[in-house]
């Protein structure tokens, strides 16, 4: 006899639970955007964004005769609206390879092994798109931002690194009043740290073994610490090309989150002072309900996110000045 409630809810269903656990777990290894901009929970796909700026710091007179009333701080969103963007990408399975693993558990791991490329292919995309707007200078205040040129680039043995990074903290500082704990740069930039002659005589008398973040983090003062920019992406020619490039990013994000996937842990709070922000919507990502389709024979099952980058930490003109982009550091 069938089950009318259990065929109605799948009728209903939108979305498989089976793969949307399996896209909300998946872990973006090498990705640098859950760490730049962790991930907001919204229950709606736009409203108001809430940004910061200097004036949470002001000193306020709260002194208080008996019987007058009590000062009263009201909570303000920014006047900047978010609108999340959505991403989706169908995972595909062969009827023949479907035949072929019918047998037990199989099954699974084949959706799963569909499910995953897929969810390769959104966070590949979603990590250019992250990239490219913290890359692009004309965010930033104008203080904010610089390209390195002659004695300053880190390839000079003759640079200062540490001088340089102290300066552009004192410029985050005088934007927003805090001092940036974390740094994101690319591979090449990394290696041209760690070959450093600076960098060598700092560590020579405390390590013997390789050099690793840490190291760079602890150098720059950095607690949250740091990030190597790893994804590469195919250029106008067809060959691989450092995603990143040769930049260094330095900014301030909540000490307690440093996402390690595409859907960290712990969710962030959006009242809470930083750089950048993932607005995402709740319980997304999510994978859809397995089909057939006749003309093809193959499974498809949908991958969908809904999610928009904000760059929250506004400076004195409303520009980002909750952090310091450096370009061409090599």
């Amino acid at each position: 006899m069938t089950n009318v409630n259990a065929a109605t809810q799948a009728s209903l269903r939108v979305n498989d639970p089976i793969i949307t656990q399996i896209v909300q777990g998946y872990v973006q290894a090498d990705g640098i955007a859950p760490f730049i901009a962790p991930v907001v929970p919204v229950s709606t796909r736009s409203g108001k964004v809430i940004t910061f700026g200097k004036e949470q710091f002001a000193v306020l007179n709260l002194s208080r005769a008996p019987g007058t009333n009590i000062q009263r701080l009201g909570t303000e969103f920014g006047t900047r609206s978010y609108f999340l963007e959505q991403d989706a990408i169908g995972a595909e399975v062969a009827e023949e390879q479907y035949q072929e693993a019918m047998n037990g558990a199989a099954r699974l791991d084949i959706r799963k092994f569909a499910v995953t490329r897929a969810m390769v292919a959104a966070t590949q995309s979603w990590e250019n798109r992250v990239v490219s707007a913290i890359t692009d200078a004309t965010a930033y205040e104008t203080t904010n931002t610089a390209a390195l040129v002659g004695t300053n680039k880190f390839s000079d043995p003759d640079s200062d690194p540490e001088q340089l990074v102290q300066d552009w903290q004192e410029a985050i500082r005088a934007q927003v009043g805090v001092y940036a704990n974390s740094a994101v740069m690319g591979p090449k930039v990394f290696n041209a740290l760690r070959r450093h002659p600076l960098f060598r005589d700092r560590i020579k008398y405390t390590s013997s073994g390789s050099v690793n973040l840490e190291m760079i983090a602890a150098w720059f003062d950095l607690p949250r610490g740091v990030r190597v920019a790893k994804r590469v992406k195919l250029g106008a020619n067809q060959e691989l090309v450092d995603m990143f490039g040769n930049d260094f990013l330095l900014f301030y994000s909540p000490e307690g989150d440093v996402g390690t996937g595409f859907r960290p842990l712990g969710y962030s709070d959006a009242a809470t002072p930083a750089f950048a922000y993932t607005y995402a919507l709740a319980q997304y990502p999510i994978g859809g309900v397995e089909r057939f389709d006749d003309d093809r024979r193959v499974y498809v099952s949908d991958v969908i996110t809904e999610q928009s980058l904000q760059m929250v930490g506004q400076g004195t003109t409303g520009k980002v000045g909750a952090a310091y982009l450096a370009k061409n550091c090599i």
